[in-house]
């Protein structure tokens, strides 16, 4: 005799049984690690994306729903985030121009991210000397940069860190250099 799920009531009591039993504990674990989740790691042009797209009518159904449900892990971004979600709906002219003052925060936030990006390259390719903390201090959550900023400042990061060998190897040097001068080329 073959079992198959869903033609034994056998199997599907003991399902049930399993349910109950393991959901409370999943429940408890899920409230208790609640606190130490980081949020979602988006882009200010993703979040100026939505804001523009609900500005626009032009979102799909469960868009905004989406947005307002998953935090940023980036406090500034939450922040224009939350205070998109404080928009009261229908939106009349008021909350519209709430939500492009919000929509051009999002964009300040995306180009002051760029510009910064692109003066530490250049200050790099120039000879010049980042250290460590100031590329943390300017992007504090750089997997919240758009993917092509990513890359730059990953290859940037690799600059910083790889000091003690460009000071040996000339040829490692060339390398890397051409490298920042190829996401410098990207960004602009």
């Amino acid at each position: 005799m073959r079992l198959t799920f869903g033609s034994n009531p056998l199997v599907n009591g003991i399902g049930c049984i399993l349910g109950i039993i393991l959901l409370p504990p999943f429940i408890i674990l899920k409230l208790i690690m609640m606190p130490f989740e980081k949020g979602s790691h988006r882009s200010p042009q993703y979040v100026a994306r939505y804001i523009r797209d609900f500005i626009d009518d032009t979102s799909g159904e469960w868009d905004w729903d989406d947005f307002n449900s998953i935090p940023l892990a980036d406090p500034r971004l939450e922040a224009i985030r939350l205070a998109a979600c404080n928009v009261n709906l229908p939106c009349g002219d008021e909350e519209l121009a709430e939500l492009e003052a919000l929509y051009d925060e999002a964009q300040g936030l995306a180009k002051k991210n760029r510009t910064a990006l692109i003066a530490m390259l250049n200050h790099a390719i120039a000879g010049g000397v980042i250290d460590r903390n100031e590329l943390d201090d300017v992007f504090p959550h750089p997997r919240s940069l758009e993917k092509i900023e990513c890359s730059a400042w990953s290859a940037l990061s690799q600059w910083i860190d790889d000091a003690d060998i460009r000071d040996h190897d000339q040829q490692y040097r060339k390398f890397r250099l051409e490298q920042l001068v190829e996401h410098l080329k990207g960004l602009e």
